[in-house]
């Protein structure tokens, strides 16, 4: 039996369910991963990534095995690279995204043509359908009545698996294979932004930075800094790691629980933990709207601005040159570094949305293409839910020139940017 994982959004070794299924029994295993380079990708995404694969590269070489990394559309790749390897089975993270799933479903359709059996697993959330007690999480729901859910029943939390101490062998590839290899290495290379928050991928550097974070007692004032917009500390900044899987949300939970057993629940690590739920909130919203969330202008309906004088708007608002001094900082620090913190975000889309009168879908996409952090689930639904295509289908509005004044009452902020 010779058995291959296909990484995805899961780039680590520890709480890596697919990972250690596929190496229990102690045969054969191919580690890949495939790169599907139709969607473009600025600088700072493309340097978070190659970070990530060459941290996973180095772990599993540690371990004794190697990482394949491959360029294609995975439901072509893997076909061929299972029969040149004489793979039985295809271990994968299932995700949640209408695209992500599409894709995994051509790929178990592939694969079943020449008898190779596929096994997906939930590796991206904190929560897991098996363990809802017979409850569907994945059904149309306000955060507010999830949270109310899983608070009556008690839903368990998986901890979180330990890594590998040692794989098993690892099949390779014949010379003259005919597969287009990815080097990620160029990538590595990629424009560091001067100012502003910035982070080192791959799980290495996500298990160093959790340590430091809970070390440093920064979970403490959590719920009072996390709407701050200056400093590292002022929020958790999990979220790159959490997007490409480096670092597990079970595990960050467990971290939680523990400082909490060391040093005491409180308000902030409460609301800590419901961010964390938030974002499993938008991982079903993503499976149950399926591709209507990314088609969707918004409920109720509305006209939407078209034409030169939308285009300029967009133009204007992508560049930071709208005239509005809060709204431009935030987009010049999105430009220049690839990240912006959850306030800003809400700041930028609300404006967009509801003050320029643009499709959301075109600002969604615009982040998606820029954020170090892009997660599919949590980028779309917030986006819906500012534009009121999520679950509550209520608009969510911000007074721009109000929320300059709460969160950047002295313009550190604005003149940074």
């Amino acid at each position: 039996m010779t058995r291959l994982v296909w990484f995805r959004t899961d780039l680590r070794l520890h709480d890596n369910e697919t990972l250690s299924s596929a190496v229990r029994a102690g045969d054969p295993v191919a580690f890949v991963y495939i790169h599907d380079d139709s969607s473009p990708l600025s600088g700072f995404r493309k340097k978070i990534l190659a970070e990530s694969l060459r941290s996973l590269s180095e772990g599993l070489r540690d371990l004794g095995s190697e990482l394949l990394c491959l360029s294609g559309r995975p439901q072509e790749v893997l076909p061929r690279l299972c029969t040149q390897l004489g793979v039985n089975e295809v271990y994968f993270s299932r995700l949640t995204a209408f695209d992500e799933r599409k894709t995994e479903d051509a790929v178990t359709q592939s694969l079943a043509k020449l008898g190779v059996a596929t096994r997906r697993f939930q590796t991206h959330t904190l929560f897991c359908d098996e363990d809802a007690q017979g409850f569907e999480l994945y059904r149309p729901m306000s955060f507010s009545k999830l949270r109310k859910l899983i608070e009556q029943r008690s839903w368990p939390i998986r901890p979180p698996l330990a890594a590998p101490e040692n794989l098993p062998e690892c099949p390779q590839l014949g010379t003259g294979s005919g597969f287009i290899y990815f080097d990620f290495k160029p990538w590595l290379a990629q424009a560091e932004p001067g100012l502003g928050f910035s982070c080192e991928g791959g799980e290495r550097a996500a298990l160093d930075f959790l340590t430091k974070y809970m070390g440093g007692g920064h979970l403490r004032t959590y719920k009072q800094t996390r709407n701050g917009l200056l400093e590292w500390t002022d929020s958790s900044k999990f979220s790159p790691y959490l997007a490409l899987g480096c670092l597990s949300a079970r595990l960050i939970y467990r971290e939680v629980r523990a400082f909490e057993a060391a040093h005491g629940e409180n308000l902030s690590t409460l609301w800590f933990l419901y961010e964390l739920l938030w974002r499993d909130h938008f991982h079903f919203m993503a499976q149950v709207r399926g591709r209507e969330l990314f088609t969707d202008p918004g409920r109720p309906k509305r006209e939407l601005a078209r034409g030169p004088a939308a285009d300029k708007s967009f133009a204007a608002w992508r560049s930071g040159e709208t005239g509005r001094p809060f709204i431009d900082a935030a987009m010049k620090e999105l430009r220049l570094t690839g990240w912006l913190s959850n306030r800003m975000r809400q700041n930028a889309a609300s404006f967009f949305v509801h003050d320029l009168g643009l499709d959301w879908r075109e600002g969604a996409a615009w982040f998606e293409q820029n954020l170090i952090d892009y997660d599919p689930a949590s980028n779309w639904g917030n986006w819906a839910y500012i534009a009121g295509a999520g679950f509550d289908h209520k608009p969510h509005s911000f007074d721009i020139e109000q929320q300059a004044n709460m969160f950047d009452p002295d313009g550190a902020y604005r003149a940074r940017w």
